[in-house]
């Protein structure tokens, strides 16, 4: 062809000029020429937390600030659960370095936290308010139950096995402490069983009856002869036991007591049988249990030895005075 033409060619089996084509963006690749001689690729990959979408998805920077990941990971800050949280494994509350821990139960009653708190400088668990238990509590260290003043002082419900619906620990002046096991109330009463000796670890100080005045009613003096007459009638009496009493607990605070044969009787003891002293003290017999346990008031038997005893002396004086007569007659 003796002349050069100008414009576009109908076809052609190359680029006259041959181009690079890239892609840019959030994303990386390799930039490939093309001359039309054949198909080309290009590789590319999306740079991570590159880019963003609308509120239905997130970059990593945002998914690690709202999401925790499924393997270990740490949070900082506050984490609100509506839903319920299981924990398959161990779980662990606690500040690397040391410090008190604390968990927060909301009580939408007061509309206050209620804390459970290991208190890292004491080495004790603590509990700032009210704790109910519906079965066994077993305790390896110390355990507070929020120690305050004697008009503000916490409780520790048991309900399980125990006949005290309440324990206590309160301060007053003047002691370090008491530990108060009480019943419900009112006309409630308590039982404190003590599977063994129970015992004083120090000589100071006396097992105390509260015995003020100003808490009483109906003052009424024991006969003394009377109380002379109905000891007189008691047979003192040595004796193993050969059985003992459980407790049962239905969980939901109704407590009963089964009588259980020991394994080999426990050593002798002196004492009264109940059915005795029944007969002559009743109103004093108290009787515990759906089986009518028999219990006696070791407590009362000060006032009722110190009657009998004063009646006694009151005899031998009389007559020491009857004898003295009749000599000097």
């Amino acid at each position: 062809m003796a002349n050069d033409i100008s414009g576009n060619a109908a076809t052609a089996t190359a680029l006259e000029t041959a181009r690079t084509i890239d892609i840019t963006g959030d994303i990386t690749a390799t930039a490939v020429a093309f001359d039309g001689t054949a198909n080309i690729a290009i590789s590319a990959a999306v740079n991570n937390d590159s880019h963003t979408h609308d509120g239905r998805y997130y970059t990593e920077s945002e998914s690690d600030a709202k999401y925790l990941l499924n393997t270990t990971d740490t949070l900082s800050g506050a984490l609100t659960v509506t839903g319920n949280v299981t924990a398959q494994g161990d779980l662990y509350v606690g500040k690397n370095g040391g410090g008190d821990s604390r968990i927060y139960f909301y009580d939408d009653n007061s509309n206050a936290n209620r804390l459970l708190m290991w208190d890292d400088s004491a080495n004790q668990f603590y509990f700032g308010s009210r704790v109910r238990l519906n079965d066994d509590l077993i305790v390896d260290d110390i355990l507070t139950v929020g120690q305050t003043s004697l008009n503000t002082a916490r409780r520790f419900y048991v309900y399980g096995n125990t006949l005290a619906s309440e324990i206590r620990r309160e301060t007053l002046s003047g002691t370090s402490g008491i530990v108060v096991f009480s019943g419900t109330g009112g006309s409630s009463r308590f039982i404190f069983y003590a599977d063994g000796d129970a015992a004083k670890i120090t000589g100071a100080g006396d097992w105390q009856g509260i015995s003020d005045d100003r808490l009483k009613t109906k003052l009424t003096s024991l006969d003394g002869d009377d109380i002379l007459t109905k000891l007189m009638a008691l047979d003192p009496t040595m004796y193993e036991h050969t059985h003992t009493v459980n407790l049962v607990s239905d969980g939901n605070g109704d407590d009963d007591l089964e009588i259980v044969e020991l394994d080999e009787p426990d050593p002798a003891v002196v004492g009264f049988m109940a059915s005795d002293f029944e007969t002559q003290f009743p109103e004093l017999v108290m009787t515990k249990g759906t089986d009518n346990i028999r219990h006696l008031p070791i407590g009362q038997w000060d006032a009722i030895l110190t009657a009998g005893l004063q009646a006694a002396v009151q005899r031998i004086e009389d007559l020491e005075a009857r004898v003295a007569a009749l000599e000097a007659a």
